[in-house]
C-alpha cells in the first residue's frame, strides 16, 4: 500500500480537476464558436422568472417546488409589484400558477393593456398558461405583469405568481 503526504492526494486531484474543467471550457468555448446553419427552433424558448432579463419592481418572494418550471417561482400579492420581460419574437406565453390563493393581475404588452388575468383556481394547477399572445410583428417587444392586490370573490388572496416565459 503506497501512502501519500499530507496534502498531495488533494493537490493531485485539484490538479485533474482543473484538467477537466478546462477542457470542458475549451469544448464550450469550440462549440459555441461552430455556426448552426438551417437549424430553426421546433418550439417556444423559454425564459424563467430568474433569468436576469426579469427586471422587477416592488415586492416578490422566491419559491421553490418540484412541480414548478426549473422548480422555482417568485409571487407577490402587493399592487406596487410588477414583473417586465423584453423578447425578440413573434409571440410570448406568461407561465404562472393558479390556486385558491390566486389574484388578480394586469398584462401589458408594449406598454398598452391587454388583458385582466385572474389566477383563482378552486385546485392548485402548476405551471399554468395565464396569457399569450401571438401573431406579433416580428422584432423587440416588452410584457408586463402587474399586481392588483385584488382577487376573485371566490378566493382569498391576491397573490400573482411568475413561474417563466415563453417566447414563440
Amino acid at each position: 500500500m503506497t501512502r501519500m503526504n499530507k496534502g498531495t492526494g488533494r493537490h493531485a486531484l485539484a490538479l485533474r480537476g482543473a484538467s477537466a474543467l478546462l477542457a470542458l471550457l475549451s469544448c464550450s468555448w469550440v462549440w459555441a464558436q461552430v455556426p448552426v446553419a438551417g437549424i430553426v427552433p421546433s418550439g417556444p424558448t423559454r425564459v424563467e422568472e430568474n433569468d436576469p432579463s426579469v427586471v422587477y419592481t416592488g415586492v416578490w418572494f422566491p419559491q421553490r417546488r418540484s412541480d414548478l418550471s426549473g422548480g422555482s417561482i417568485v409571487e407577490s400579492p402587493y399592487p406596487i409589484s410588477t414583473a417586465s420581460f423584453t423578447f425578440t419574437g413573434t409571440g410570448i406565453r406568461w407561465i404562472g400558477f393558479k390556486a385558491v390563493w390566486g389574484g388578480i393581475a394586469q398584462v401589458y404588452l408594449d406598454g398598452a393593456p391587454k388583458a385582466t388575468v385572474d389566477t383563482y383556481a378552486p385546485t392548485e394547477q402548476a405551471q399554468a398558461v395565464m396569457y399569450t399572445a401571438t401573431d406579433l410583428a416580428a422584432g423587440p417587444h416588452t410584457i408586463t405583469i402587474k399586481v392588483t392586490g385584488t382577487w376573485n370573490p371566490a378566493g382569498c388572496c391576491s397573490w400573482v405568481v411568475l413561474d417563466a416565459f415563453d417566447v414563440m
